[in-house]
């Protein structure tokens, strides 16, 4: 009853392995492209593991729950960078359409 169950998690880590390196291989030419590509590919490999433990049987639930709340702190921490960040590019857009 477990074979089938762990060739298809198998299979479900190969094809997620062999999809981090096809997006790591097209984002070759992207300016800052190292730093995306392991972002890409550690965010692909993460979900192919989680994925195939649960086709598995195996719960994980405690595990995506603190990977969703890891994402929402990272989520949540950009966003507040970016409204900071672009705070004065936004004042100056403003200003110039105003006058």
């Amino acid at each position: 009853n477990w074979i089938p169950s762990i060739i298809a998690g198998l299979i479900i880590m190969l094809l997620g392995i062999m999809a981090a390196e096809a997006v790591s291989k097209a984002l070759d030419h992207v300016q800052n492209g190292k730093a995306y590509k392991t972002v890409v590919r550690w965010a692909i490999w993460v979900l192919a593991f989680i994925t195939a433990i649960e086709q598995i049987g195996i719960n994980i639930t405690f595990l995506t729950d603190n990977i969703k709340v890891v994402v929402a702190g990272a989520v949540l921490a950009l966003a507040i960078s970016f409204g900071l960040g672009g705070k004065d590019k936004a004042k100056d857009i403003i200003e110039r359409h105003i006058k």
